[in-house]
């Protein structure tokens, strides 16, 4: 069962909002978690395994910081995991909420006219924990760029099939991302891309900003469009988390 340990409220926000930290299920300490800075929107997100956007509830889910330690049995599913953490936002913030549909932005991964262009990549040698190589354990590897073009990002594929694709995609867009390119097979290819400062999951298509992006680096649009793939908006139903009443303070274990 897991045990609330801590709060504070000083911490440095990711651009996901989701915790620093780790441990848990899948990791080399998966009986202890530790979020030494996370807002309860970011536990609301890794509880139901929403994007940020699917969280609704007052400003301050997102201003007020929390330090968590928790403890659990090793052998936790991340789907217990989650049950655990909604557990503990209810028990310990007397949280209550429910789920509704509302029109958000929502995608679709697509072929462009010219087919697939991809199995470009190399395989990726980075190593993580372990000495074991990134590529082996997860099929896209995401790297920052430091040189120039500033703001720049590289994604290499290694066998990844189009719904890790997606499922990357949606993180990045900030909104779901259907798969219906209808490629089965497994493909190796790399994107290099900028990031605007604005998220494009909020911004039309149709007209996309400048922001702070190096014009020399593509948006991720113009890098899929290199391997022939498409990203296309439109708004659609969306299930949601409504948060109606939470406490700011934790009560004690």
């Amino acid at each position: 069962m897991l045990r609330s340990l801590a709060a504070s409220k000083k911490a440095v926000r990711t651009k996901t909002g989701r915790e620093t930290g780790g441990g848990g299920p899948d990791t080399s300490d998966p009986g202890r978690i530790r979020y030494p800075r996370v807002t309860l929107k970011a536990l609301l997100m890794n509880a139901y395994d929403f994007r940020e956007t699917q969280i609704s509830g007052p400003a301050w889910l997102d201003t007020e910081w929390y330090s968590i330690e928790a403890t659990m049995p090793p052998e936790t599913t991340k789907e217990e995991f989650r049950v655990m953490l909604r557990n503990l936002l209810q028990d310990r913030f007397k949280m209550a909420s429910h789920r509704e549909n509302r029109d958000l932005p929502v995608f679709s991964l697509t072929v462009g006219k010219n087919g697939p262009k991809m199995n470009g990549s190399q395989p990726v040698t980075v190593k993580g924990p372990g000495g074991v190589p990134l590529s082996e354990t997860k099929p896209i590897v995401h790297a920052t760029v430091v040189k120039p073009p500033s703001f720049s990002y590289r994604w290499t594929a290694w066998q990844a099939t189009m719904d890790d694709l997606a499922k990357d995609l949606a993180d990045e867009m900030d909104g779901p991302v259907t798969n219906l390119t209808k490629l089965k097979g497994k493909y190796n290819f790399t994107l290099a891309f900028s990031r605007p400062t604005v998220t494009l999951s909020r911004q039309s298509l149709a007209a996309q900003p400048n922001g702070d992006s190096d014009p020399a680096a593509p948006d991720i649009l113009a890098a899929l469009q290199s391997i022939s793939l498409k990203l296309e908006e439109k708004k659609g139903p969306v299930n949601v988390i409504v948060v109606d009443r939470i406490e700011k303070v934790a009560t004690e274990n």
